[in-house]
């Protein structure tokens, strides 16, 4: 590895040296992986390109996003952090969960959270954001970072003058069925509703006729 070091070899010739994109031994692949990973963040991290980051998400699963991560997490911002999970919207819910526990526990070793966090969540779209802290809100050790984080954004959406029903529909409160459970993104759009200019129509009125909502309007 000293020679490729030395030479800055880019990550994806290195990646085809180690016969990393052909099947073999479980227990070889995974150490030349492993060592690909550390020479690609510490050496030379702007020769992964897109193409190539896909090929290892399709190659090694989130196993391998996640060890990715935590190679090049290091002594970087939290909102680079975020960028390395990849995430998007076609991420399986259960693999955005994974990765994020990492970002998570990446980010309690650092100074500076949750605010830098919730600056690094705040940086995707709103759906995007969402997506993020429902599953942030199901990791033991976040209630900070979520708590901030929501309410980061419902000023946003306030800033932005999102619709009631465009906040109730984000949030999938209309995927819960007739009878509206307590959760903080239902509290949150309670808050947000009982502050709006618009009034709720009787259909909505329908939808979450409960004690919360009595109390918050």
């Amino acid at each position: 590895m000293t020679y490729l070091e030395e030479r800055k070899v880019n990550a994806n010739l290195v990646f085809k040296l180690f016969k990393l994109d052909q099947p073999g031994d479980k227990e070889q692949r995974t150490l030349h992986f492993d060592a690909w990973v550390k020479y690609v963040a510490e050496r030379v991290p702007n020769s992964l390109s897109k193409s190539l980051r896909k090929k290892v998400w399709n190659l090694y699963g989130d196993e391998g996003r996640a060890k990715m991560l935590k190679a090049f997490a290091e002594n970087t911002p939290m909102k680079e952090a975020l960028n390395h999970l990849w995430l998007d919207k076609t991420t399986v819910p259960l693999v955005r969960e994974r990765l994020l526990n990492t970002w998570l526990e990446y980010g309690n070793t650092k100074k500076g959270v949750p605010k830098e966090m919730v600056e690094a969540i705040d940086s995707c779209d709103d759906e995007m954001r969402v997506a993020i802290l429902e599953d942030l809100s199901k990791i033991n050790g976040s209630d900070e970072v979520v708590k901030f984080a929501y309410a980061s954004l419902m000023r946003s959406l306030r800033d932005e003058e999102k619709s009631i029903y465009f906040v109730f529909e984000l949030f999938k409160l209309n995927q819960h069925g007739d009878i509206q459970q307590r959760t903080l993104p239902f509290d949150m759009w309670a808050k947000y509703a009982a502050k709006a200019p618009e009034k709720l129509s009787s259909e909505m009125i329908g939808k979450v006729w409960n004690f919360t909502v009595l109390m918050a309007l």
